[in-house]
């Protein structure tokens, strides 16, 4: 076995199919859900989950707004369709997963920052660029326990962001 054989992980044909995993991305690493539910793959250009009996869920790097790895937990909030959805996934073996899953992410990461909001509540602002070009696109993460919903969170962060835009010319 060679000494970067973890960079090319064994899917079965059948499970990348399913996930719909272009024939050109390239395979960094796997694994496989507890109990059976699925699988996790992390491409050249994003991250993909497949639960048994779903539509899989292909996500492109600059769309992961955040993700952590607290063993057995993989917990990633994603944009998908202008919705931030939180997913919390638990791995077998994770193998190269939280290694690979945080180079990704933090690789398309141009400007990041943490701003009060009100009363102590707050958001990170996250300018992220997509894997080889292309346009820098915000994300707004608000603090856990926050209501993203709330219309004076989401003005004030608003504001925040026209700022930032303005300030770093991004």
């Amino acid at each position: 076995m060679g000494l970067l054989s973890w960079r090319s992980p064994k899917l079965p044909a059948a499970v990348r199919a399913a996930m719909q995993i272009a024939r050109s991305e390239r395979v960094l690493a796997a694994a496989v859900l507890a109990r059976g539910r699925g699988h996790v793959a992390l491409t050249t250009t994003g991250l993909h989950v497949a639960l048994s009996g779903d539509a899989p869920l292909n996500v492109a790097w600059d769309h992961v707004a955040h993700a952590s790895w607290e063993d057995p937990m993989l917990v990633a909030v994603v944009d998908v369709d202008g919705q931030q959805l939180r997913i919390s996934l638990e791995l077998n073996e994770p193998g190269m997963v939280p290694v690979v899953l945080r180079e990704r992410v933090t690789s398309t990461v141009v400007w990041e920052c943490h701003r009060v909001l009100a009363d102590g509540l707050g958001a990170r602002f996250i300018a992220r660029r997509a894997v080889g070009a292309g346009p820098v696109r915000w994300a707004v993460v608000f603090d856990d326990g926050v209501a993203a919903d709330n219309p004076a969170l989401r003005a004030a962060a608003d504001a925040v962001l026209a700022e930032l835009r303005a300030d770093l010319g991004l």
